[in-house]
């Protein structure tokens, strides 16, 4: 882009270039300009870098005295009578095709509970994982001990994914998806792998591997109470690690999700 204006009449004084610097960045506002390119702008003719925020902050300005104007003039036109109300609803709609890349206030009422079906889809998955996790403290832990795991587990989790969704400060998203690495870390060992491995052991007969106790030598070898001494558990250690690959598979999943709404989250926050 070029602003021949901007170069050539540059103001002397710091509060005139903050000045000029907030009509700049006002009047790329008004044009529907992502983001990104509002701050490469900024930087390449001011040398400042501007953080997303501030210009979220002020697009959110904008689009808020926008909406106050209109409501104003269909308010002074339904005051004056019925014939001008078609003339208001075209120039409500004028404006928004010409803000195609801003928020604009009076499309909120129409999309602000529309939530695309793969965010579901990708929000009750982590939540399915959720309460697996939460499941298996308390198998693995049981009374108040499990239970305390299980809640704590859960609100962190729930915490953590609203953080992820928290467009407005990525650096919380951030910091919301590192925390979901450390709460699955501590699931697959201490939850999912116990509640796979004991539902393994529970249906032998349904792997596609046969795991039997057998004698070492082949003779068993009996105590004073008869109990069996040189027994061994054969494919024993598959049932182990078939425990441990699921287990992570489970927690992978989890993170996968969060991971992808990440960075649904991101791209939001671009627009």
């Amino acid at each position: 882009m070029n602003h021949p204006t901007i170069k050539m009449n540059q103001p002397q004084t710091d509060k005139e270039k903050a000045a000029a610097r907030r009509a700049h960045i006002r009047a790329m506002i008004a044009k529907g300009l992502p983001t990104s390119v509002i701050r490469e702008e900024v930087m390449t003719y001011y040398g400042i870098e501007i953080s997303p925020e501030t210009i979220n902050t002020a697009r959110k300005r904008m689009n808020a005295k926008k909406c106050d104007a209109n409501h104003t003039v269909k308010k002074d036109s339904s005051n004056a009578g019925s014939k001008n109300e078609p003339v208001v609803q075209k120039s409500e709609s004028g404006s928004k095709e010409a803000l195609p890349g801003s928020n604009s206030s009076g499309s909120k009422p129409a999309t602000r509970f529309k939530i695309p079906v793969h965010i579901i889809a990708l929000e009750l998955a982590y939540y399915a994982t959720v309460a697996s996790a939460c499941y298996g403290f308390t198998l693995a832990m049981p009374g108040f001990i499990g239970g305390s795991f299980a809640i704590v587990y859960g609100l962190l989790s729930f915490a953590a994914l609203q953080m992820v969704k928290d467009s407005s400060i990525p650096k919380t998203a951030e910091y919301g998806r590192n925390l979901v690495y450390v709460l699955e870390l501590i699931a697959c060992v201490f939850a999912h792998y116990y509640t796979i491995n004991r539902a393994l052991w529970a249906n032998l007969k349904a792997l596609p591997f046969e795991v039997a106790y057998l004698p070492k030598s082949g003779i068993w070898e009996m105590d004073y109470a008869g109990n069996r001494v040189n027994g061994y558990w054969q494919n024993g250690e598959a049932v182990f690690n078939l425990a441990v690959i699921l287990a992570a598979i489970l927690g992978g999943l989890a993170v996968a999700a969060i991971s992808l709404r990440l960075e649904l989250t991101k791209e939001q926050n671009k627009k």
